[in-house]
């Protein structure tokens, strides 16, 4: 899913030349009229959010370039390689992509309205097209964007609801088409502010936008009587204001132990094993998992903040939430979590609205993710689900080097989920301290942020 960024904005055509100058790819100062870049090497750049509107880029290699957000209205892209590039909210209005090469890249919310498309090729070698007729390719992979209006601006509560908005409106429409946050803009001098729904490719929503309208408001609303009033008083570390809030209304007092989300869910497990795969632990299984690692920094000095919870019931909750996303295991190492799923989809949704809520309760939390082998065994002892794996050493090699309030996965989990228009990869290159999965401490490799 795209995450909105508050802060987010076109860059201007002189920070836009500056970029393209400290890349190497231009020299001297910005030409007043048409860039022309054809032939460009811009392999692998990162171009968020730059203003090339009207450039061009006719056979430019822009292989795995990073053009989230950037704007590319009007611009000549004729026989560029876009192979694997990053054009998730990009604007191609009225651009010119006949002979594209367009192999496995991400295009969630782009814009291309009166696009120019002739031929592109899908395939990895760029070697076999397919022709479209005018119109053709806008109409198989424009999609549709509804945009709904905050004439008072948006307030903090509505920001945290749309994790809740969307999930309500897949339920409801989720037969009919898909939809993703595409952006949120906010004018600082009229105070007025949109944000804007995407809806899946070859799908003409116009005839529900109404309908979907109609439901924003009333999820946001639903959101608002629910935890509006609760979110803000945790941010606020209303400590005097929580207590009583938990001595008028004991229903709040579970909505409450359900957002402070920390690690352990003690479950019977016997049932999930078949006494198979190839591990050598008796009562073993091997299963292809997604797992994630979390350290929840600073967990234990707010569960001693907040004196009015009981740590081990703060525990348990969590181990409620990880269950609405099909977890299959789930265990704690000291203020570490770790869950396996089946469903890399699910391990995804599940960690995307830890950190919605954790943001909320300005708890800092880094998340690992990788995809392997899990050698998963029902411990006796500890009463629960137990593994093991290199995925999941991977997944605790990954979590330190990642961004607090962030989740960064392995390549190989963002391989699998390449194609899925739900998610957001930003490519980011880290240092092993120390080995795992074949690498080396010291060695740099390629992972991806996901939002």
């Amino acid at each position: 899913m795209v995450t909105a960024n508050k802060s987010r904005r076109t860059m201007t055509r002189e920070e836009t030349w500056a970029k393209l100058l400290k890349l190497g790819v231009v020299e001297g100062n910005m030409p007043e009229e048409r860039w022309d870049l054809a032939g460009v090497d811009l392999v692998q750049a990162n171009l968020f959010c730059a203003n090339l509107s009207g450039v061009g880029l006719a056979g430019a290699d822009l292989l795995g370039a990073n053009l989230f957000d950037t704007d590319l209205t009007n611009a000549t892209l004729y026989n560029a390689n876009l192979r694997t590039a990053n054009l998730i909210s990009a604007k191609l209005d009225g651009a010119t992509l006949t002979g594209a090469k367009l192999y496995e890249i991400q295009r969630d919310g782009w814009s291309i309205k009166d696009v120019i498309c002739e031929k592109a090729s899908w395939d990895m070698g760029g070697e076999t097209f397919v022709e479209y007729k005018p119109g053709e390719f806008e109409r198989l992979y424009g999609g549709t964007v509804i945009e709904i209006e905050y004439p008072g601006g948006i307030e903090e509560y509505q920001y945290h609801s749309w994790p809740y908005i969307i999930t309500r409106l897949q339920e409801q429409f989720g037969d009919k088409c898909t939809l993703h946050l595409k952006s949120v803009e906010q004018a600082p001098s009229s105070g007025k502010a949109k944000i804007s729904l995407s809806v899946n490719e070859g799908y003409d929503a116009k005839d529900i936008s109404g309908q979907i309208k109609e439901a924003v408001k009333t999820s946001e609303n639903e959101y608002k009587e629910r935890y509006g009033k609760l979110i803000e008083l945790l941010a606020n570390e209303g400590k005097s204001e929580i207590a009583m809030l938990k001595q008028e209304n004991a229903e709040l007092r579970e909505v409450t132990l359900d957002l402070f989300m920390a690690a352990h869910k003690k479950q019977k497990a016997r049932g999930l094993l078949h006494n198979g795969g190839n591990c050598e632990a008796k009562h073993g299984e091997e299963k292809h998992l997604t797992v994630f690692i979390s350290d929840l920094k600073g967990f234990s000095s707010l569960s001693e903040n907040v004196a009015e919870f009981d740590k081990e019931e703060i525990v348990e909750k969590f181990g409620n939430e990880l269950k609405r996303f099909n977890v299959t295991m789930d265990n704690t190492w000291g203020d570490a979590v770790f869950a396996g799923f089946e469903n890399s989809e699910d391990a995804i949704d599940c960690v995307l609205r830890i950190q919605t809520i954790m943001q909320a309760l300005k708890l800092p939390v880094r998340i690992g993710m990788d995809y392997g082998k899990v050698c998963v065994r029902f411990n006796e002892i500890m009463d629960r689900l137990d593994g093991s794996g290199d995925c999941i050493n991977f997944a605790a090699r990954l979590e330190p080097l990642c961004d607090t309030g962030r989740v960064l996965v392995s390549e190989n989990l963002r391989d699998r989920l390449i194609n899925s228009k739900k998610y957001t990869f930003e490519k980011a290159t880290v240092t092993l301290k120390k080995g795992a999965e074949g690498h080396k401490g010291g060695e740099q490799i390629t992972a991806y942020y996901v939002y």
